[in-house]
């Protein structure tokens, strides 16, 4: 999962993720039916060849893609997953396992992307790429050779062409995480909230959380009682991190507040009322309660001492191997439970979902109507755009996203009696190895499928990913039933907040049709988002009181300086405007 990456367009860090599998957890033409050259010198052209079907020889595409939950090397892969789309298209997927935004503009300006590109927050990207002539056409391609992507995302298609084209009309972008039928079912699967090491937090009487203050003084409690882990290292409260624009501040109090943000984190979204306010000086800004959590944690000796200078991997691999109590993000702390499992400790581990606090607004029931912000494009670099297309249809086809989702049929899930449920050894190496997504590869391309979790497969009226509620039950672990027990529940997608009440997250209907701001904004934007960043990271690190008044006080000052004013009017018409497009596809 990934920063704005969540922070942008489309509230992804909201998004509801089955948490019993893996969570994979921030304008304006140019023709491109010219050739350009490759990365190899040769030439391509960005319309399909004239032959009925492409060459099915093996061929290695690269594929740039957004960031993985789990951490494995770049490279050819070669779990079970990727040997079947090999069988399916004999496309070996050659695939950046770390991608970055500056490594990402590196290749922007060199020339040199990949043959398929998922860039993080695409949206962002969309003038540059078109306008730089990068990307092939796809339209061309998609009846001879992605009919799924015609058949499944055709709304999407539509969307793309009208408002990510860069007015040209052209297809450059397939969005992905495509939803067919919303359920307006309301469960507990957020990647985001109060995520802690549950046996611990029944130590100190699992006591209720009302708030901000209740959470940290849980931990607090958790850690003076447990300083050390199992293995005699030393415990942190929480390990953040904080390289994603301000995802690191501004999620967590999104996430309790009901509200998502936009423009790198300047402007917060009510998701139940769709509507706009300053991050600067709204009452409840997402971004100044963030700072205020950080602040306190960091006073009560909980925030990990590297945690502001830390990177994104660092963080994961602390949270990953038992060293963290608590966190913000479901996937930090994930693998622990198989670390402790595997060292005979099943009964010891930490919430496959959020720790319910009483008040929060974090559960929404519906899903955006034209997919994610992470889209799918083929560059003119590409070997051959028909079979990227091939490959990226592979993505968006029903029976072929089941196996991304759930891993091979036969081996990691069986059916019987038109009944899905996944196998004895998947449940147990689930549990026991903290590694087996990448061994198993079931679940481990969730980021870039092209077909949402929740999307229904139309012959067995079931989403594409195995969640019955018999097949959740067979994959409890202790620590899973324990919790389940203390709420007086079944399963953990039923603990809820006691006043919960399922609302429609109406921003996902306005944030499709968000337009790219201009050069112009956009560099006022950077330089705030700079200068707030490092600010903010000094105001989590003051203890003084008065002192840390005074530094939001300056903050806020030296923003309204940078001409802030000029880049909130132009948002807040833009959002008017995205509104009103987006209305007739509320609830």
């Amino acid at each position: 999962m990934k920063k704005g990456r969540f922070r942008n367009l489309f509230p992804l860090a909201l998004v509801l993720v089955m948490v019993f599998t893996v969570v994979g957890c921030s304008s304006n033409n140019k023709e491109n039916a010219a050739p350009s050259p490759t990365s190899s010198g040769n030439e391509v052209s960005s319309q399909p060849t004239e032959s009925a079907e492409p060459s099915k020889e093996d061929i290695t595409i690269t594929v740039w893609p957004v960031t993985f939950a789990q951490n494995f090397p770049s490279g050819v892969q070669q779990d079970p997953v990727a040997k079947d789309i090999y069988e399916k298209t004999k496309v070996k997927i050659d695939v950046e396992s770390h991608p970055t935004d500056e490594k990402f503009q590196a290749m922007l300006a060199s020339g040199d992307l990949s043959d398929v590109i998922i860039p993080e927050n695409t949206t962002q990207y969309v003038k540059q790429l078109i306008e730089g002539d990068n990307l092939v056409d796809l339209e061309p391609y998609l009846a001879q050779y992605a009919p799924d992507i015609l058949k499944n995302a055709a709304d999407a298609i539509e969307y793309s062409k009208k408002y990510q084209s860069n007015g040209t009309g052209k297809l450059y972008f397939i969005p992905s995480s495509i939803v067919n039928k919303p359920s307006p079912k309301i469960e507990n699967k957020a990647i985001v909230g109060p995520f802690l090491r549950w046996d611990y937090y029944q130590d100190i009487g699992a006591p209720e959380l009302k708030g901000y203050d209740d959470f940290l003084n849980a931990v607090k409690a958790m850690l003076d009682k447990h300083p050390t882990n199992e293995s005699g290292q030393k415990f942190y409260g929480f390990s953040q991190w904080f390289d994603w624009d301000i995802w690191g501040i501004a999620m967590f109090p999104s996430f309790m507040e009901g509200k998502d943000y936009f423009a790198n984190g300047l402007y917060q979204v009510d998701h139940a009322t769709a509507e706009m306010e300053s991050m600067l000086t709204a009452e409840r800004s997402s971004m100044w309660l963030g700072v205020d959590f950080w602040n306190k944690a960091y006073k009560m000796g909980l925030l990990d001492p590297d945690a502001l200078t830390q990177k994104y991997d660092t963080a994961i691999q602390k949270g990953s191997s038992n060293r963290v109590l608590a966190a913000i993000a479901s996937w930090q702390l994930r693998d622990s439970n198989a670390l402790l499992n595997k060292a005979g400790m099943p009964d010891k581990g930490y919430t496959p979902v959020p720790v319910p606090v009483t008040g929060g607004k974090n559960i929404y029931s519906n899903v955006g109507p034209f997919g994610s912000n992470r889209y799918w494009a083929v560059s003119k670099n590409a070997k051959s755009p028909e079979r990227a297309v091939e490959l990226i249809n592979y993505f968006y086809t029903v029976e072929n996203a089941e196996t991304l989702y759930n891993g091979i049929k036969g081996v990691d899930w069986t059916e019987e009696g038109g009944k899905r449920k996944q196998s004895a050894a998947f449940l147990e190496g689930m549990k026991a190895d903290p590694n087996y997504v990448l061994t198993s590869g079931a679940g481990k391309y969730n980021n870039i499928i092209g077909l949402n979790k929740e999307f229904i497969n139309p012959n067995t009226n079931e989403t594409l990913l195995i969640q019955s509620r018999e097949a959740l039950l067979e994959s409890l672990i202790p620590v899973d039933k324990a919790m389940t027990e203390h709420y007086k529940v079944e399963l953990p997608v039923d603990i809820l907040p006691p006043d919960q009440k399922p609302y429609f997250d109406n921003y996902s209907y306005i944030a499709p049709f968000m337009p790219i701001a201009p050069d112009d904004i956009k560099r006022i934007d950077d330089k705030i988002i700079n200068y707030v960043q490092s600010a903010l990271a000094k105001m989590i690190l003051t203890k003084d009181e008065a002192k840390y008044n005074a530094m939001k006080e300056e903050i806020i000052s030296k923003v309204r300086a940078m001409d802030y004013d000029t880049s909130f009017n132009w948002y807040q018409t833009a959002f008017k405007e995205a509104k009103e497009k987006g209305e007739p596809f509320m609830k």
